[in-house]
């Protein structure tokens, strides 16, 4: 409030400062800018952690599927293949005359193991793999090995942080090129 030139008082009606309107539609404009960020760092967070638990598997896989494809590669006897209750075993002999077992051992891991010439000595190749999801698929295999495609799969497994359980299949296919 002012005074006049008469000394009579006299509203201001242009007083700075903000209304309570104003006030509570910049509180609700802040808070919705709020939520967005909130979730989108949220889904980025969660993002993370998916990648984080994926790497080491795609990472263990890549190593299995090469390994596998260069032994199979040359290949020249298929001496047995099963799957009994889908889980996968293959035996077959290298272009050198070494025997190679590749199976699904029932472990606390589930892990995929190879071994060679018998000797009882098992390589781990992979490990967190699903129960019997270890696949092969190829011709007959009695004796000899004729030249074709090969193909094998497996699934990873990874439990997430809130105890979800991630399921990560691979699969990759090779060409016997030896007979």
């Amino acid at each position: 409030m002012s005074r006049s030139a008469n000394g009579s008082r006299k509203e201001s009606h242009g007083a700075s400062g903000f209304t309570l309107i104003e006030m509570v539609i910049t509180l609700i404009i802040v808070s919705i800018v709020a939520s967005v960020g909130v979730v989108s760092v949220s889904n980025g967070f969660n993002a993370y952690l998916t990648a984080r638990a994926i790497e080491p598997l795609a990472s263990n896989a890549r190593v299995v599927l090469e390994r596998l494809r260069r032994e199979l590669r040359n290949a020249q006897t298929c001496t047995g293949i099963s799957q009994p209750g889908g889980t996968g075993t293959i035996q077959f002999t290298n272009d050198q005359g070494r025997v190679i077992l590749v199976n699904q051992g029932v472990t606390p891991t589930n892990a995929i193991f190879m071994t060679f010439d018998g000797n009882g000595r098992e390589w781990l190749l992979a490990y967190n793999v699903a129960v019997n999801s270890l696949q092969f698929q190829l011709a007959p295999c009695t004796g000899g090995l004729t030249p074709g495609l090969v193909t094998f799969s497996f699934t990873m497994t990874a439990t997430m942080i809130d105890g979800s359980v991630l399921r990560l299949p691979f699969r990759t296919a090779v060409y016997v090129r030896s007979t």
